[in-house]
């Protein structure tokens, strides 16, 4: 090695017994006591001391020779000895310093690259778990975090899209149960006066009934007595006249009855109708959500990759697996929403179904009184021409005194044709009645429905009108 040298010792004197400088041979290493170096050598020669060791910045080491008591002395700088090591030290801390500068810049490149869109992502994710969806993605690069801000973006203009048309299909169907509604309260009103109408009908039978009994009854007085035809028929014909007057306002209650009955039926064919379309914005809003509920699997199912890639990538993958854990949140919570729309849409359903059904009982019940109004139409034209009948007969026995008790006798048979007449509209009165009474109770049972379609309907537009879009 460079600046090294050696020496031989005797140990037992400790004198100099070949150096390279030959004017210390045959010296002593005590003489040398001006050289720190010597000093120190016979310092660890009288001790004994025969270790590899450090004297005056000098490493030194001891080697007997076999047979002799002679020393062999080496030594060589220390500072030529770490020479390699230092400029070794000062490599890699070159190489450690330009180590550090590269993997900063790599560090804050992948800040940039990777952290930063990561955590536009998740702040985008997190906006639309509070339900706004007015956000916007931009993504860039070819990379997996690049796909999935394209993919979240798709997503967001799928869902935006989705919610904007059940939003409008929302607003019809709350204007349709409205509509409804309205619809529900004017067939409850028709219902009501229909009963009124009825209820007239039955007093006015009551009436006709109180008189032809009284025909009946002067017939009668008439056959047997036969001096006071003259004042009996007179009465008679007063009562004819007033039975006439009340069978013509009864047939033209029966003619409005009649009339508010096929506007019932109008309105609730109409009701029938926009509840058909009620039913059919339901499946067009269930078929929405059936593509929600899709939508939301694939983006579980993306976020499971997601989260198996960045298993994959170990500690490097942890942003991505914190990435994929908050998708597959926001995609649970998606398919949540959609079924506890599709619970409502059922309830909105079922409630259609229920007022189809209503309606229906009503529509069959109006049938039924517009049938019984008929009949009793025609039972009433039977009255009135048995009424203009009695009238002539009345007419006859004016003008022929002398056939009193003929004419009485046909009055008789008359009176009491008639009395089980008006006792079979009195029971068909009653029998409408009751019938009215009915279509009255379906009605507001089928507004009942309607007030609850409508606050179905109204509840569902809250719940859409919660996003943001």
């Amino acid at each position: 090695m460079d600046d090294a040298e050696a020496f031989l010792v005797d140990s037992r004197d400790r004198t100099i017994l070949a150096h390279r400088d030959s004017s210390l041979i045959s010296t002593k290493l005590e003489t040398s006591n001006k050289d720190t170096f010597m000093a120190g050598v016979a310092k660890r020669l009288a001790d004994r001391d025969y270790s590899q060791c450090s004297i005056a910045g000098n490493l030194t080491s001891f080697e007997t020779v076999s047979g002799t008591d002679w020393i062999l002395v080496s030594f060589v700088p220390s500072e030529i000895i770490y020479a390699d090591v230092n400029n070794l030290r000062t490599n890699m801390i070159i190489i450690a310093v330009v180590f550090l500068i590269v993997l900063f810049i790599a560090v804050e490149r992948i800040i940039h690259m990777v952290v930063k869109p990561v955590r536009g992502l998740t702040k985008t994710i997190t906006t639309m778990a509070d339900g706004d969806f007015t956000v916007d993605v931009n993504a860039r690069g070819r990379d997996e975090i690049g796909k999935m801000g394209r993919s979240v973006e798709q997503f967001i203009l799928s869902i935006r899209g989705m919610l904007h048309e059940i939003q409008d299909i929302s607003e019809k169907v709350s204007s349709q149960s409205d509509a409804t509604n309205g619809l529900s309260g004017d067939m409850n009103g028709i219902a009501k006066i229909q009963a009124q109408s009825m209820q007239e009908l039955n007093n006015t039978v009551d009436q006709l009934s109180e008189s032809i009994s009284e025909i009946a009854d002067n017939a009668t007085s008439l056959a047997m007595v036969v001096s006071d035809t003259k004042v009996t028929s007179t009465k008679v014909e007063e009562c004819m006249n007033q039975t006439v007057s009340a069978s013509e306002k009864g047939k033209s209650d029966m003619r409005q009855v009649n009339d508010a009955m096929n506007n019932i039926s109008q309105s609730i064919q109409r009701l029938d109708e926009a509840i058909d379309k009620v039913g059919t914005a339901s499946e067009e809003i269930t078929n929405i959500v059936a593509v929600i509920g899709n939508i939301a699997e694939e983006t579980n199912l993306l976020s499971l990759n997601a989260s198996i890639e960045a298993a994959r990538a170990g500690e490097a993958g942890r942003g991505f697996a914190v990435v994929a854990s908050e998708i597959g949140k926001l995609a649970q919570n998606s398919t949540e929403s959609v079924d506890n729309i599709v619970q409502l849409i059922g309830e909105i359903t079922r409630l259609v179904k229920e007022t189809i059904e209503q309606a229906e009982v009503s529509m069959k019940s109006i049938n039924e009184s517009s049938a019984m109004i008929d009949t009793a139409l025609g039972t009433f034209d039977e009255i009135f021409e048995d009424i203009h009948t009695t009238g002539s007969l009345i007419e006859q026995m004016m003008a022929k005194i002398g056939e009193v008790d003929e004419v009485a006798t046909n009055v008789a048979a008359i009176s009491e044709e008639q009395a089980a007449s008006t006792e079979e509209i009195h029971a068909t009165s009653e029998n409408m009645v009751i019938q009215a009474n009915n279509i009255a109770d379906s009605s507001n049972a089928v507004l009942d429905d309607a007030q609850e379609l409508s606050a179905s309907a109204d509840s569902l537009k809250e719940r859409i009108g919660r996003f943001k879009i």
